[in-house]
């Protein structure tokens, strides 16, 4: 524990110099609708990819996506991810409920989640739109058997240039996540 604290105070140190080395940045808004709080984080990418190395093995070992109660693990997502670059673009299905509307697809070379909650609900209205480049998806899923190659994805991240990655929007509050060249001011 105490390396990886060591560690992360010598990443921030660095920040001046990753961020002028890698000139993407990425970036996490959260703005809360009533004014009572906001979160404003823009990490060079670079600080990022140090941050990724230092998490333990066990943080990409056996790793899977619990979906509406079905598991996918590394292999099974493998498959239905190179299934889905083989059809055409546009929303491949959609799941819903009473409360909720989730549709899933793929455009310009992006995984497109989007989720709806309906106000008839006792839960706030809410939009969430996720949107993952197709390199990032294939470095992230390129590890061997059941682990995902974290580096590998953050190295893609940092090279698909900009663009919007998640965007939640609710009654309470807006987040964005969203990569670019732009150094915050």
């Amino acid at each position: 524990m105490k390396r990886h604290l060591i560690a992360t105070l010598f990443a921030a140190l660095l920040t001046p110099t990753l961020a002028s080395a890698s000139d993407v940045w990425v970036h996490l808004h959260v703005r809360d609708h009533h004014g009572n709080g906001k979160l404003t984080m823009d990490v060079p990418a670079g600080v990022v990819r140090l941050l990724a190395a230092l998490l333990p093995d066990q943080a990409s070992a056996s790793a899977s996506i619990d979906l509406n109660g079905h598991r996918f693990d590394v292999p099974r997502l493998r498959r239905t991810w190179h299934a889905a670059q083989r059809q055409p673009e546009g929303r491949m299905f959609t799941i819903a409920d009473r409360d909720d509307t989730v549709e899933i697809g793929h455009r310009a070379g992006s995984l497109v989640v989007t989720a709806r909650s309906d106000r008839r609900s006792n839960r706030d209205d809410e939009r969430v739109e996720i949107r993952v480049p197709g390199r990032v998806i294939n470095a992230l899923l390129s590890g061997s058997g059941d682990r995902m190659n974290l580096a590998a994805g953050i190295q893609a991240l940092a090279s698909t240039g900009s663009g919007e990655l998640i965007a939640v929007t609710s009654d309470r509050e807006i987040v964005r996540i969203w990569v670019d060249r732009i150094e915050p001011r």
